[in-house]
């Protein structure tokens, strides 16, 4: 179908319910449009289905209601939220009453979403050198994420202690690292909350001398949720798994969840 531009908008006209791509000119620019149908029941609490929706991060405050209601038109109740640890704790040990962190999750919560909250990048005070590293000293960590699994004890299903650790963009980090990182992580948010549930500070990739070295260091557990984000075709999944469950095995008094 065809329609016109005005003053740089497409002007599409009513869409029945789908997905769409928007090109324009001879072009390979596009911009994905989805319409949506009234839900027609809850999403059930227990689905396995969630989103990566960063609401405090990516959307300006006037626009978190419209993301949260499309959250639910989608029927997706689990959703993905982002910290800034410098902007919660913007000095070592003091804490701002509030932020917009906690306005996202009472919004969220009120909508009936399960957040699951994350943070990747140290406070500068933490690690004045490359706040995409962990911090030095991991009491840091202790004692920051004691404090975030205390305040927001009852807002929060879960949390992951840092995101992709073992890429460039959120560190490069060797098994070593991120084995000490879940560590610190873990007991400081059982500390502040030992009901929380302590997910794997996320893999991206599945290099193997990074398996092997995070295998190697990690003495127990250390989390409740083994996570991992998926870049590669599907035809890959088997094998990564496999490569994944070697160099990953937990101890079998943790039990697995993958």
């Amino acid at each position: 179908m065809k329609g016109a531009v005005e003053n740089g908008h497409a002007v599409l006209g009513k869409l029945p319910v789908g997905y769409y791509e928007v090109t324009w000119g001879n072009t390979s620019n596009r911009i994905t449009v989805g319409v949506l149908e009234t839900l027609q029941a809850p999403t059930p609490l227990d689905s396995p289905i969630g989103i990566d929706v960063a609401l405090a991060w990516c959307f300006p405050k006037d626009q978190w209601e419209t993301a949260v209601n499309f959250c639910q038109l989608a029927g997706m109740n689990r959703v993905r939220d982002r910290l800034m640890w410098q902007e919660l704790e913007p000095e070592r040990g003091q804490f701002v009453a509030d932020s917009k962190y906690d306005h996202s999750l009472t919004l969220q919560n009120a909508a009936g979403l399960q957040v699951l909250q994350v943070n990747h990048v140290s406070a500068p005070w933490a690690n004045s050198n490359d706040t995409r590293r962990f911090p030095p000293d991991l009491r840091d960590i202790y004692n920051s994420y004691r404090e975030v699994a205390r305040r927001w004890q009852g807002k929060i299903v879960a949390f992951e202690p840092w995101n992709e650790a073992d890429i460039k963009d959120f560190g490069g980090h060797t098994g070593s690292e991120m084995a000490s990182l879940q560590k610190a992580a873990y007991l400081g948010l059982k500390a502040g909350n030992p009901e929380l549930p302590v997910c794997m500070n996320v893999f991206a990739i599945r290099r193997q001398t990074t398996l092997r070295n995070f295998q190697d260091n990690r003495r127990g557990g250390y989390f409740d949720n083994f996570d991992i984000h998926h870049y590669e075709p599907l035809s890959n999944y088997p094998k990564m798994y496999e490569d994944l469950s070697c160099g990953l095995r937990r101890q079998t008094d943790l039990g697995h969840r993958m």
